[in-house]
């Protein structure tokens, strides 16, 4: 389903204010006047039990499985990462983060859950440290971020001021999503809390995004897949109310896209004062409510994003043209003959990558006849192994 839905550009106004607070940490604020509008209706095409082929945005599908052996064991993916031909996986199971090769051959993993130096007690997230990809990850009971190098070996601990759930860093700067998490700021008065916060050497430097804290915020969900990477540029996006922003070096936020459903009822967002949680759950629930979900990501050509309507469903912008298109809910690999989830894992200039776990691939193989490549990787997998990356070249 394609329709010319992609509002680009809109006109500035009034970009930015910005007012400075004791002890040098500021507050930074913007309006939506320079948002491009991204119209999409979830009840188009592929909405039903049909399937969207994937040849319609790839050239070619490709089955990668993790090396499996008694040391090596990946148990849940919480969150991949792919960067320089290297795959990196925090599995929430083992507190762990492993690094493949693009052929799916074990490298080495980060795996210090503990209470000793170098050692972090638990993992809320991880990132890659967009200088020298140093494996990075905040431990919410230790309220801070450990760094290790490309061999797995400890290098610092950095202490947070604040509980993230999703971050960016670069160098001595993290870029902190704290979403509707209540922080402590003894420089400021007020009530305000802020959703993004940039630390800068362990300190607290730049705030935006606030909103009004209450308890009933609690029933928000929260996730660790708010940033992403557009060649150079870091992203940051909304699940509640679909925002990205473009996040400059200075830590800075700069309105880019903004996501309108068209099918709901309810536009809840943090910049409508208090929250009616009780009507949001409500329209959930009725089924009058979609929401990004899953993290947003974006390369030369396209603009890609799951949302959630009950199910995961994929949509996305072919920048070439400002047509939005509609996944749906099932995805069919048509070049190997293979159903498979809508959710994305990561997105980089070149790929699109899913994960599939081999029990599902061994199950499948036995209704449906694969391609042959397919067919041969299948029959050499239990279905205990490790999962299979599913890497995608678009179009």
């Amino acid at each position: 389903m394609k329709k010319k839905l992609f509002a680009f550009p809109i006109f500035c106004m009034a970009l930015f204010s910005s007012c400075h607070q004791k002890n040098e940490s500021r507050v930074y604020m913007s309006n939506d006047s320079c948002f491009h509008v991204i119209s999409f209706n979830p009840d188009g095409q592929y909405t039903s039990l049909r399937f969207f082929n994937l040849s319609e945005i790839a050239d070619t599908v490709e089955y990668i499985p993790l090396q499996t052996n008694e040391d090596i064991t990946v148990g849940e993916i919480e969150k991949m990462i792919v960067r320089h031909g290297k795959i990196y996986i925090w599995d929430r199971l083992s507190e762990s983060v492993f690094c493949f090769n693009m052929s799916g051959n074990y490298l080495y993993r980060v795996h210090a859950q503990g209470q000793g130096p170098g050692e972090y007690g638990r993992t809320s997230d991880f990132s890659l440290d967009m200088d020298n990809g140093h494996i990075c990850i905040f431990s919410d009971v230790d309220r801070a971020i450990f760094e290790y190098d490309e061999n797995g070996k400890f290098l610092k601990e950095t202490p947070s001021p604040y509980i993230i759930t999703s971050f960016a860093i670069r160098g001595n700067t993290i870029y902190a999503y704290t979403g509707r998490t209540p922080n402590e700021y003894p420089d400021m008065d007020g009530e305000s809390q802020f959703r993004f916060n940039v630390v800068q050497d362990g300190e607290a430097a730049l705030h935006q995004l606030p909103f009004r804290h209450n308890e009933k915020l609690h029933k928000i969900p929260l996730s660790d897949r708010n940033f992403s990477m557009y060649k150079d540029t870091l992203l940051l996006s909304e699940d509640l109310s679909p925002r990205i922003y473009t996040v400059n070096r200075d830590g800075k936020l700069t309105p880019r896209y903004k996501i309108d459903f068209t099918t709901n009822t309810y536009h809840p967002s943090f910049e409508d004062g208090e929250l009616d949680i009780d009507r949001m759950q409500r329209e959930e629930r009725d089924g009058n409510l979609t929401k990004m979900s899953n993290g947003f990501y974006e390369n030369g050509r396209y603009v890609i994003f799951n949302y959630a309507r009950g199910l995961i469903g994929t949509a996305y912008v072919d920048k070439r043209d400002s047509t939005v298109h509609n996944m749906g809910y099932f995805n069919m690999d048509d070049y190997n003959h293979n159903p498979l989830a809508s959710g994305i894992e990561f997105v980089d200039e070149e790929y699109l990558y899913k994960v599939e776990e081999p029990g599902m691939l061994v199950q499948n193989g036995k209704k449906q006849e694969f391609s042959p490549a397919l067919a041969r990787q299948v029959a050499g997998m239990s279905e205990t192994d490790n999962p299979v990356i599913v890497r995608i070249r678009l179009k």
